[in-house]
């Protein structure tokens, strides 16, 4: 789906919707479901079927990872705590933003202007991904650098 102002990523069948090789192994993980997105927010794409599931399994701990920290993992999780607060999950009690597993993209003005791209959309990495973090975190988000599942 088109979502300007960014071009189009992700596309079934490019191989950019599947999941980094390094997490591939989430696919077949009992304790795990991956849910495939169909826009920015994942939790827009996916809210009614998220709720219901995570409430039918009175799921206690979310645990997010994924690429795009300042867009798309924040998209997903900041919505996630409203739902979480406002007891349309009432299970749920933590949200766990795995941080080794979370990344974003960089991009310099130079590349904007070889793109015709406005210097608006320049994208430096490391500052963004901490501000996603830190978004997430202020809205409640615990952030861990491990994560261990027993």
């Amino acid at each position: 789906m088109p979502e300007p102002p960014f071009p189009p990523h992700c596309i079934i069948g490019t191989g950019e919707e599947l999941l980094v090789p390094e997490l591939r192994w989430l696919t077949s993980y009992e304790h795990a479901t991956v849910v495939p997105k169909g826009c920015i927010s994942g939790f827009v794409a996916h809210a009614n079927d998220l709720i219901g599931w995570m409430n039918a399994r009175e799921i206690t701990h979310a645990v997010v990872v994924g690429v795009c920290t300042d867009l798309c993992i924040t998209d997903f999780v900041n919505p996630l705590l409203s739902a979480r607060n406002a007891q349309l999950m009432p299970t749920l009690a933590e949200v766990v933003v795995y941080t080794a597993a979370c990344a974003t993209y960089d991009l310099s003005r130079a590349q904007c202007a070889a793109a015709e791209l406005p210097p608006s959309a320049a994208h430096p990495a490391g500052p963004m991904h901490y501000i996603g973090l830190r978004s997430m975190q202020d809205r409640g988000a615990q952030l861990a650098d491990a994560v261990r599942f027993t």
